[in-house]
């Protein structure tokens, strides 16, 4: 009687393709949904850190920084209300973004803030954009001051010829003197300034001509010179302006401290 034959079956190979699939599916959903979730979460955060500072909230006192030994400077206004009536008020500087000194002269050049409050509603370089906000008409009337460092003597200058309805929020500065004009008995002063204006309707750069002349004096109802408005530039590569470097009476380099004005990708930008 013959035995049966023993067959040795080769073992069953599990079937693990769908399973690995599916688990490579739930991976990426998953990590997609933790992207889209922190995305979101920044987002939000964003957007409320700005509507907290668009409306005044948890910015604080505006207050001096690194100002140890430093010598405060001030200078002299008609006090509200009393134009004309020879009634002087002391105002300090404060809100300077920039100041450049000549030389020759020892005159110091500044941009400041009229009212340093009014940084906390509309600055664009610091992502204030709150242009809708009432107390901005009439408020954002940055002064240009030229101070005597050897007198010290400040003064808020007139621009003469500057519309009187345009935003001034300044920034950054420079100015330029013609060399062709120089001589050893050159007295007179003469200099085109340049001056960063962040306007509610977009960042410009303001150009004006100061003279002074050797004989001129200041007192108490004078000026340290004459500033008369020439012209505004504006340019599409002028998107976010801090500061600029004067080259001649009509060209300058500037330098844009970002690329987005305002959104996600300028908060982006801000923390890399």
């Amino acid at each position: 009687m013959a035995s049966a034959a023993n067959i040795t079956r080769p073992p069953r190979t599990k079937r693990t393709t769908s399973s690995t699939t599916s688990s490579t599916v739930k991976s990426v959903l998953f990590g997609i949904a933790v992207a889209y979730g922190a995305s979101y979460l920044i987002g939000t955060v964003h957007f409320v850190h700005d509507l907290a500072h668009d409306l005044g909230l948890l910015q604080g006192e505006i207050a001096s920084l690194n100002t140890h030994g430093c010598t405060p400077v001030a200078f002299s206004s008609n006090k509200k209300g009393n134009e004309g009536k020879g009634e002087k008020e002391t105002i300090w500087l404060e809100g300077c973004e920039d100041v450049h000194v000549h030389q020759r002269s020892g005159l110091a050049f500044a941009p400041c803030a009229k009212d340093v409050e009014s940084r906390k509603v509309w600055y664009p370089p610091a992502v204030k954009l709150n242009s809708e906000d009432s107390r901005l008409n009439g408020w954002l009337k940055d002064i240009l001051v030229v101070y005597d460092i050897e007198n010290e003597v400040a003064r808020s200058m007139e621009l003469v010829g500057f519309p009187p309805d345009v935003d001034r929020v300044f920034h950054g500065m420079d100015f330029y003197e013609d060399p062709t004009t120089l001589t050893s008995e050159t007295k007179n002063l003469a200099l085109t300034l340049f001056v960063i204006n962040h306007r509610r309707t977009g960042s410009v750069v303001e150009v004006f001509e100061y003279t002074r002349k050797q004989d001129e004096k200041d007192d108490d109802n004078g000026s340290l010179g004459v500033v008369r408005y020439v012209e505004t530039i504006a340019n599409d590569l002028i998107r976010t302006p801090n500061d600029l470097a004067a080259m001649g009476k009509r060209s300058f380099y500037i330098t844009n401290d970002h690329y987005y004005r305002e959104g996600f990708m300028r908060h982006i930008e801000g923390k890399f």
